[in-house]
């Protein structure tokens, strides 16, 4: 394979890691078939975000020792080990294990991929049109973002399996999407880069730390990792405050795939966007408008308010991504690119373990109340930050 067809390779990669067809399910998966609350579920979750955040720079250090294409061969293999294991069996306990093994997978997976796309740019001088070729990955991600949701959500109400004895089928069906990943992976050609002298542990110590020591990247990280762990839990959220709204289980694929859309919209257009409103304006309209949607959540059920609300938040959080990533690449040097990407990671997964079991907690008394928290802690956030730090 040559350098050039590296982008599509990585585009079709990028697509069908994304098709996870329990996505539109996960909620009634855990509560219905496994019979889990929201405090159990979200604990569950919270032992996935930990091992995330623990694993994601060893993992980044493997791929940046390594070989990126092969972190993301392996990745694919053990992702698909774990799904096979919630697709087979209900034991609370051995969800558990699922998640270590999943968690694994993942952060062999995170910033392998995008070390290795962004130093294809480099190689074929496109590193100035990164946010416009990041935002064609993302979308790529999105476009398996919807295939699984609408499939999981058509397999799980169609009545081929009676209900709800089709959700486990959703995670085997996504266990066998994820095959293809390493194939693709292997078939993958690596830029050359510079050879690392330093230790595992010290260069896995020094990839984090890098995101503290410099300023730009610093604000960049945390207001990447905080707004994004924040809208990213409305992954969880919109399947039951579908149903809080009346709207039927079948319909989550759809909506599901209505957000994904909204958001491919946006960051198809995203260099208009950007020249229109400027970098540190439109930043910060995308961290505050998500919050005040959250919060209005709280005050109404309404199908009306509730969908428009759900679409633009996970939309918005879509868009900030191909952004922050061109920004965030910029201050990071190849041989580590990976390590401080997983880094980056990281603490998302720190932020997003500690909001779990709060957000599991208040959700089990009501869903509006986890969003009205989620709402006030991104808009506080978004006004203490202030981008102070962020590009002009």
């Amino acid at each position: 394979m040559t350098m050039r067809a590296n982008i599509p390779a990585m585009y079709a990669l990028n697509c069908v890691r994304n098709m996870m067809f329990f996505g539109a399910v996960a909620v009634p998966f855990f509560t219905d078939w496994a019979g889990l609350d929201y405090t159990r579920m979200f604990l569950l979750e919270a032992s996935f975000a930990f091992w995330m955040f623990a694993l994601e720079v060893p993992t980044g250090v493997v791929a940046d020792r390594y070989g990126r294409k092969y972190s993301l061969a392996l990745g694919g293999l053990v992702s698909a080990a774990s799904f096979t294991l919630f697709g087979l069996f209900t034991n609370y306990a051995l969800f558990f294990a699922a998640e270590f093994v999943c968690a694994i997978g993942f952060t062999l997976l995170s910033g392998a991929d995008r070390a290795l796309f962004y130093d294809t740019l480099i190689a074929l001088g496109e590193e100035p049109r990164a946010t416009r070729y990041f935002s064609r990955y993302d979308i790529a991600g999105s476009a398996g973002i919807i295939t699984g949701l609408l499939g999981g959500a058509w397999l799980a109400g169609s009545g081929i399996v009676r209900y709800p004895g089709a959700l486990p089928l959703t995670f085997l069906l996504s266990a066998a999407a994820l095959l293809p990943v390493t194939a693709l992976a292997l078939l993958l050609k690596e830029p050359g880069r510079k050879k690392i002298d330093e230790k595992f542990i010290r260069q896995g110590v020094n990839g984090f730390t890098l995101i503290f020591k410099k300023k730009r990247l610093r604000g960049f990280s945390l207001n990447y990792s905080f707004i994004s762990a924040a809208g990213f839990l409305m992954f969880w959220l919109y399947q039951p405050l579908l149903e809080q709204s009346g709207i039927a289980v079948t319909y989550n694929g759809v909506a599901g795939a209505a957000f994904n859309l909204l958001g491919i919209a946006l960051m198809a257009n995203i260099d208009a966007i950007e020249k229109r409103t400027g970098i540190r304006p439109l930043l910060l309209m995308t961290a505050l408008i998500p919050g005040l949607l959250y919060i209005g959540l709280f005050f109404t059920e309404s199908a009306f308010y509730t969908v428009p609300a759900m679409l633009f938040i996970v939309a918005l959080k879509q868009m900030r991504a191909p952004l922050l990533s061109d920004l965030i690449n910029r201050d990071i040097e190849s041989a580590n690119r990976a390590t401080v990407l997983s880094g980056l990671s990281m603490l998302e997964r720190v932020i997003i373990m500690f909001l779990y079991p709060v957000v599991g907690l208040l959700a089990d008394r009501s869903i509006g109340a986890a969003c009205l928290f989620l709402g006030a802690a991104m808009v506080l956030f978004a006004g203490v930050s202030g981008n102070r730090d962020h590009a002009k």
